[in-house]
């Protein structure tokens, strides 16, 4: 048998046989319908602990979703997009929310911010401009931001009393030892003046 007639046989058995379900994979098909109206990360974690491997659970969540009419395909998603954007001002806010709104409408299973990426990807690929917001002013209603007024106002802070600080806001061991280290980082460069200042 020639080498060309082996590749074009062996095609054609993969091309017919159908793909083997374990036991695994159906313990992961009935995690995921077996947890439906819960948060995506709670079906997610059903299906790791069903014995989905990490690095497949995004995709066979998208399958599942797919295979239920829960969520659109690619290709549904293309004709929405290519039917419904053309023509639309995507360059102003109110164009690229009323497109957003038509697209999220249209397609199975999105939502605003799947919408919103859906868009800005299609017009990046169709070479059409899209709004952009502007950036926002900065959070300062934020631990980080308050323990850094802290620090600058009393730069030679002891360890007790950042940690009364702490106790009010950061939780983790983590953030607590980032939050010691910075207090430090303060008390050395208060010192460093103290320095120059003696000099």
């Amino acid at each position: 048998m020639a080498k060309k007639d082996k590749v074009q046989e062996a095609t054609e058995s993969t091309e017919t046989e159908a793909p083997v379900v374990t036991e695994q994979d159906l313990a992961i098909r009935a995690a995921f319908d077996d947890n439906q109206g819960a948060e995506e990360e709670v079906i997610k974690m059903a299906m790791l602990q069903a014995g989905c491997k990490i690095k497949a659970v995004a995709r066979m969540f998208n399958t599942f979703m797919i295979d239920s009419g829960q969520m659109a395909t690619n290709e549904e998603k293309k004709d929405v997009l290519d039917a419904t954007l053309p023509g639309m001002d995507l360059s102003s806010e109110d164009g690229f929310e009323s497109a957003v709104s038509a697209v999220k409408a249209d397609v199975t299973g999105a939502t605003d911010k799947s919408a919103a990426a859906m868009v800005r990807a299609w017009a990046k690929k169709a070479e059409v401009e899209v709004f952009k917001k502007a950036p926002g002013a900065p959070r300062t209603d934020t631990f980080t931001h308050k323990f850094n007024e802290a620090l600058i106002a009393n730069p030679r802070m002891t360890e007790k009393e950042c940690d009364v600080i702490l106790a009010e806001g950061s939780g983790t061991s983590s953030a607590k030892s980032y939050f010691q280290n910075l207090r430090k980082l303060g008390n050395s460069i208060a010192a460093s003046f103290d320095v120059a200042d003696a000099a």
